[in-house]
């Protein structure tokens, strides 16, 4: 992850959603230094304005496309992907593993061993996919702030 302090110039094309299943999502696109970047999401609907400084999180180094969140330096602000509750739905998952695996009523030898070996490894493999992607999304809700608020006392002292 690369961090970058951005001024965007200009803000267009925003749109807020509320999706029925997966919550809030605010889609824009915006211009830094004469440069144009469209169709970003972000989840929730965060401040979005023309003359924002951010601290950004960018995936590659230089490209503001690879976008994956922000601090803003004025409301002290972390916009980044949310894990959607992906830690309650871990435990369900490795529940689930753990149901098919022990014996669900009705279902155990309904089926052959193999299919629920299957079964419940695709369940444990999600549940570790949907643990890595929490912890990673918190560690980067985390560093965002700890970057952010540094570089705004740096500012301050200056």
């Amino acid at each position: 992850m690369h961090f970058v302090t951005l001024k965007i110039d200009r803000v267009f094309d925003l749109e807020r959603r509320l999706m029925s299943k997966t919550g809030k999502f605010s889609t824009f696109s915006f211009e830094v230094a004469g440069r144009q970047y469209c169709g970003l999401e972000v989840w929730d609907w965060p401040r979005i304005d023309s003359g924002m400084v951010i601290t950004a999180a960018l995936a590659r180094p230089d490209d503001v496309g690879s976008l994956k969140g922000w601090f803003d330096h004025e409301t002290s602000e972390v916009v980044s992907p949310s894990p959607l509750g992906l830690r309650w739905f871990a435990i369900a998952l490795w529940l689930g593993s753990a149901a098919v695996m022990f014996g669900i009523p009705g279902y155990r030898g309904t089926q052959p061993a193999g299919v629920t070996w299957i079964v419940s490894a695709v369940l444990a493999g999600g549940a570790v996919l949907a643990h890595f992607l929490d912890h990673r999304y918190r560690a980067l809700r985390t560093n965002l702030a700890q970057m952010g608020a540094s570089q705004r006392r740096a500012r301050r002292e200056s």
